[in-house]
């Protein structure tokens, strides 16, 4: 399935070359002027059809991993105490939106984050399920997990094993 932004881009394409086309019926064949421009509002509205299916207002096709870090940012915000500090341990993938709603967000509980990788100390984990082995190795436990961007996210409960 196409994104919608490839689709819309695709409409916009059509659309050129319909004009442009349209425009040489006009000029040099003017008795098939109303046909051809019947063929391309037909064609234009199909491909609006498509563009129109495949919208998706809650992520985008090519990053869905942003698209749950505000909701584990809320889930995690309800599950501390906000007058402590709390570290969040985050694959790499994680860190610029991360750090980006911590500079937007009142979220003044939540020091910022690196992409130094996974190792024990944090308060909290945000990783990829790839990463899951993690939950056994570092004594967690898992509060959330998301399924679009195929992320958990997991509290630290003890010291890790050594």
């Amino acid at each position: 399935m196409q994104s919608s932004s490839k689709k819309f881009h695709f409409v916009k394409i059509i659309s050129f070359w319909s004009r442009l086309i349209n425009q040489y019926f006009y000029q040099h064949l003017k008795k098939w002027f109303p046909i051809s421009i019947a063929f391309s509002y037909f064609i234009i509205a199909f491909e609006m059809m498509g563009f129109i299916h495949t919208i998706n207002y809650k992520s985008s096709f090519y990053h869905p991993v942003e698209s749950e870090v505000p909701a584990m940012l809320h889930k995690l915000e309800q599950s501390i105490d906000p007058n402590k500090s709390y570290t969040l341990g985050i694959d790499q993938v994680y860190e610029p939106v991360i750090n980006y709603y911590q500079q937007t967000k009142p979220y003044p509980w939540l020091q910022p984050v690196n992409r130094k990788g996974i190792n024990a100390g944090y308060d909290y984990y945000f990783v990829k399920n790839a990463n899951t082995n993690l939950v056994e190795d570092f004594y967690l436990i898992q509060i959330d997990i998301y399924s679009r961007s195929k992320s958990t996210l997991c509290k630290n409960c003890k010291e890790p094993k050594k």
